[in-house]
């Protein structure tokens, strides 16, 4: 059986089986054979059956006993009509024996059409030397092929291989489908498979945005064992492919939106009860990067769970997953792993991303690591690859700091859930360290905060601290390179959050002045330039050489000027 003999089985329009499933007729060394049988796909045109000569085996041989088939017997052509649909036809080519389909004995070139499930006979009728074929017509017994052609294969793995494929009756439709063999020596079993059919059945038609769209599951309907479903063809590939092709690395807002829409996939997941277990670049898809529109995708690995006391959820003991981004209690607890096992790898995607180098691993070892286990036992993340991004001189840089650090703690209970960390990347706001007059501001208080706390000590008459305000002192001035302690950081993570500000008290912020750059006019010169409602003809009269001052009638101010009063900060600031 040829090893890769599974994809002639994904263009195929006809199989040729033997009609006593005991008796086999089919040479071993044909290349399209699978299970006893023969798969004709729609690479060639005409198929010939026969013994073969010498140097000149036939498309469809037949083994040497069958000394009643001919070295060339038949001729199977595969003909595409204009209309769109195929007709499969029989040629008789044998001059000293003699061929039947259906109880009907064919002479020389004759041809006729072959339907589902004709049996065809090359040589007299149950011969022991004759060859009993089965005809099965694909398209009538598989819908899968019936509906779709196949190009080319896009990537293969342990649990399956995924190709592109286009609807036959809309070649500019493309899909992508995913292929589980689980009849295939040394590839995935019956078992996994079902479980991967399993979960992909209830994500079909499912309504998040950052999920890969699943449109079909076709099963084991001819005993092909072979289980297939399609999905959403994304050209641009991987999120790996993607910024390995770019000239710079990402920038922190970009890892950000790609992090809020990857544990917003994996949240959906878990509120499911369902577990991916391997998340990475590659299972990471690209629909856009301009703005950034990154999908989850196979399900190969993942695993259905039911809520348990064990943190909430209950714990599996397989060891799977990719080794740079398993979590260590996958392959070190004996008590199993659970949804936080996302989180880790999460982790490390995101951890990649900031490093820059996707092909450099993010781990030192203590030593050599020569087994899956040790990988996992000896190794420690490289924190001071993060350097080049200095995360500890913004506010920006600290929180995306802290949310990593959250995610791949080792110790369970300090480590971020997926809810958890999407919590805090969505509550906690992203800030600048300065405001508008080139202060300095306080790490994690924007100024509008500031604002906030000091209305309500004018109202309240005394300090209302605002919660959730981390150490500043000890934070800001701290070396953001060394992991923070675990329960230090899940705490400030939690906590860290300004809904308790909003709900303490609905006070309106005080409005900044506005910054108008207009030149500065006294009261005088302001009321003297108002027009008046009814203006009067000028009358000149003659003024006297002395004026006493006191006698003088002075303009009265006047309120509600449209014009402000207020001197310009930026004219402040150039005095």
């Amino acid at each position: 059986m040829a090893h890769n003999s599974h994809i002639y089985r994904l263009y195929s329009f006809a199989r040729l089986e033997p009609l006593r499933s005991d008796i086999s007729c089919f040479a071993p060394d044909c290349s399209t054979a699978y299970q006893g049988s023969v798969y004709l796909h729609d690479r060639l045109d005409q198929w010939v059956i026969g013994r073969g000569k010498p140097g000149k085996p036939c498309d469809v041989p037949l083994l040497d006993d069958k000394n009643a088939a001919s070295s060339i017997h038949a001729i199977i052509y595969y003909v595409r009509r204009r209309d769109g649909g195929t007709r499969v036809y029989l040629k008789s080519v044998s001059v000293n024996s003699s061929t039947w389909v259906n109880g009907k004995v064919l002479e020389k070139d004759e041809m006729v059409e072959l339907s589902h499930l004709d049996e065809i006979w090359c040589g007299y009728i149950d011969g022991r030397t004759s060859a009993g074929i089965r005809f099965v017509n694909l398209f009538v017994s598989r819908p899968y092929l019936r509906d779709h052609v196949f190009e080319v294969t896009l990537g293969s793995g342990a649990f399956g291989e995924v190709h592109k494929i286009h609807k036959r009756a809309a070649p500019q439709s493309k899909l992508a489908v995913k292929v589980l063999d689980f009849g295939r020596r040394g590839g995935i079993s019956r078992y996994d498979a079902a479980s991967e059919v399993a979960i992909v059945k209830e994500l079909l038609n499912h309504d998040h945005q950052h999920i890969v769209p699943l449109s079909q599951v076709f099963g084991d309907e001819d005993h092909s064992q072979m289980y297939v479903y399609t999905m959403e063809f994304l050209p641009q590939g991987d999120l790996s492919h993607v910024l390995e092709a770019r000239e710079h690395f990402a920038s922190l807002d970009e890892i950000l939106t790609i992090m809020n829409q990857q544990l917003s996939a994996l949240s959906y997941l878990h509120n499911m009860g369902i577990i991916h277990r391997d998340v990475k670049f590659l299972n990471i898809l690209v629909k856009s990067s301009s703005p950034w529109w990154t999908l989850l995708a196979d399900f190969g690995t993942a695993k259905r769970i039911s809520r348990k006391p064990c943190r909430g959820y209950e714990v599996t003991k397989s060891v799977v997953g990719t080794r740079h981004y398993v979590a260590p209690e996958v392959v070190l607890d004996p008590m199993g792993h659970g949804p936080l096992a996302d989180s880790y790898s999460a982790g490390v995607v995101m951890f990649l991303m900031l490093q820059g180098e996707l092909s450099l691993t993010p781990y030192r070892f203590s030593r050599p690591p020569t087994t899956f286990r040790e990988h996992v036992l000896y190794r420690t993340l490289a924190w001071d690859r993060l350097d080049h991004r200095k995360l500890g001189i913004t506010a920006k840089g600290r929180k995306v700091l802290r949310l990593l650090q959250g995610l791949v703690i080792t110790d369970l209970a300090d480590r971020l859930s997926i809810s958890e960390a999407l919590s805090f990347l969505k509550a906690a706001p992203i800030i600048r360290p300065h405001d508008l007059k080139g202060n300095e501001t306080q790490p994690g208080v924007s100024p509008s905060l500031r604002r906030l706390q000091a209305a309500l000590v004018s109202a309240a008459g005394d300090v209302v601290p605002i919660q959730g305000t981390p150490n500043v002192r000890e934070s800001a001035y701290r070396d953001e390179r060394q992991p923070m302690p675990p329960t230090q950081v899940k705490a400030l993570l939690i906590d860290n959050s300004t809904s308790q500000l909003v709900q303490a008290a609905r006070v309106k912020p005080i409005p900044r002045p506005r910054n108008i750059n207009r030149k500065f006019r006294t009261p005088e010169q302001c009321v003297a330039q108002q027009p008046a409602q009814n203006p009067e003809p000028p009358v000149h009269v003659p003024l006297p050489l002395t004026v006493d001052s006191e006698n003088v009638e002075r303009p009265v101010q006047r309120t509600g000027l449209e014009t402000p009063v207020r001197r310009s900060p930026r004219l402040n600031r150039a005095g």
